[in-house]
């Protein structure tokens, strides 16, 4: 696949029961949308278009200020349990032209260290995956409680740290799928690859409000990397 047709989607909703306006809140001089708009911004080369879905008003005003397209989000699919899979498709759906591949860029990992997409469309493009997802090693013994007892997962109770067995966790810096997956409603597909981003910024997910001052932190700490 040479020079893939790429259809960059931010899927950023409204609402939020445990941070209300979570998309919109802001972490340094920036929200967390203008983070993932600017990072489509600054891969231009590689990304053929960039959309904004969303069921509020004052986001796609502000997508709309930066220039890029809004796609109004049905209520149906715009609740607290609808997957994301269901808004990139019908973002998808609602764009003019054909795509090859699909990016999601949530506005909640708003700190990508530079090259991410390069190496996943690389990936993709070997041919021996459909879609590509972001992933970090984690150094944490993890387990699980049943029945009031802790099972552990990646290791035995009184096992060295270095004789763990690697596991690692899904980061959600991006999402980069073939454009067939999505109109089926899915984005990862069976052929899943996953890539290892080993970066700082793996580490930041904004779920709830204490999250931004881990963000405002990592900046300040990492600012020879990229913040896009």
């Amino acid at each position: 696949m040479s020079n893939p047709k790429i259809l960059a989607v931010i899927p950023a909703r409204g609402g939020s029961k445990r941070f209300p306006k979570k998309n919109l809140a802001r972490l340094g001089n920036k929200t967390l949308l203008e983070y993932s708009i600017d990072f489509a911004m600054a891969n231009s080369d590689l990304i053929t278009k960039t959309v904004v879905s969303t069921d509020d008003n004052a986001i796609a005003e502000m997508a709309q200020e930066f220039g890029v397209e809004t796609i109004r989000r049905p209520d149906d699919i715009s609740g607290d349990h609808s997957p994301t899979s269901q808004a990139v498709k019908h973002a998808l759906s609602q764009v003019a032209g054909d795509f090859d591949l699909v990016l999601t860029l949530q506005p909640t990992n708003p700190l990508r260290p530079d090259g991410i997409l390069e190496n996943a469309i690389k990936i993709l493009e070997s041919g021996e995956c459909d879609s590509v997802f972001t992933v970090q090693l984690s150094h944490r013994k993890l387990g699980y409680i049943e029945g009031e007892r802790f099972r552990g997962l990646n290791y035995s109770f009184g096992q060295r740290s270095q004789d763990m067995r690697q596991a690692y966790y899904e980061t959600g810096l991006l999402y980069l799928t073939k454009s067939e997956l999505i109109e089926q409603g899915v984005i990862f597909g069976p052929k899943l690859k996953p890539m290892i981003v080993d970066h700082p910024f793996s580490e930041i997910d904004i779920d709830i409000e204490q999250d931004l001052k881990k963000a405002e932190f990592y900046i300040k700490n990492y600012s020879d990397e990229s913040t896009h």
